[in-house]
């Protein structure tokens, strides 16, 4: 296929490599930020927390290592899934495992007045790590001499403003949708929500009213695909 901007500028500044190391590196780091970690401190407690010296970053270093641990063995040492409902039970399954690691290690953390500092995350803020993992390794420099890269055919589009609720899948997919909920931020997604949503998604690639995401031969992206097309045409 041929590549993105999005794709090609992230190769081009990346750091990271296709091995374990590396993907520790891009879940404590470039994936951590891009779920947002800013947004799960309480309003007005991040200036105690910072006065406390608490670190987020440093607090959920338990889920941030089990998450890598679960998608290098994945990428390196499992077999590749064979079907899309195989990699959606396994995405489900750490995605879960990830909310719940990480909300044991923040609950413990108050204010001087027995308030929380942070919030529970939901699978929202999960599935922005675990996709843009994906993502990120995929533009490793070396990621085709060290990874399947069939790993990543059925890896799911990242979901954020400009993907979701603000872009794409508003504004090009509204007729497919089956989640009749109100949109809302990607971040507050439960899993059944986000689930409908990847399939809505790959419903309309795989459809006849997508005339524009589709590789040199006319066929359709996938969704991971799709996604480094779909965040420069709505992010511009």
């Amino acid at each position: 296929m041929t590549y993105s901007k999005n794709r090609d500028d992230l190769v081009r500044q990346f750091i990271a490599y296709a091995n374990d190391d590396g993907i520790k590196i891009i879940v404590h780091g470039f994936a951590y930020n891009d779920m947002t970690p800013r947004s799960i401190t309480v309003k007005k407690k991040a200036d105690y927390a910072v006065k406390q010296k608490w670190n987020l970053r440093n607090i959920v270093n338990k889920p941030l290592d089990e998450l890598a641990k679960s998608i290098s063995e994945y990428v390196f040492r499992y077999p590749k899934f064979t079907c899309q409902m195989d990699f959606d039970d396994w995405h489900k399954k750490i995605g879960e495992a990830f909310v719940k690691s990480f909300n044991k290690c923040i609950k413990q953390y108050h204010d001087a007045e027995g308030k929380r500092i942070y919030k529970d995350i939901g699978f929202g803020k999960a599935q922005k790590i675990i996709n843009m993992t994906f993502k990120y390794l995929f533009c490793c420099p070396d990621v085709s001499a060290n990874v399947d890269l069939d790993k990543f055919s059925f890896c799911h589009m990242a979901l954020d403003k400009f993907t979701y609720n603000e872009g794409f899948y508003k504004k090009a997919v509204h007729s497919f949708k089956k989640y009749k909920g109100v949109i809302k931020s990607w971040s507050n997604l439960s899993f059944d929500e986000y689930a409908l949503i990847q399939k809505d998604i790959r419903d309309y690639l795989s459809s006849s009213d997508n005339m524009k995401y589709k590789d040199p031969t006319s066929n359709a992206l996938n969704a991971f695909e799709a996604e480094f097309y779909v965040w420069d045409e709505y992010h511009s």
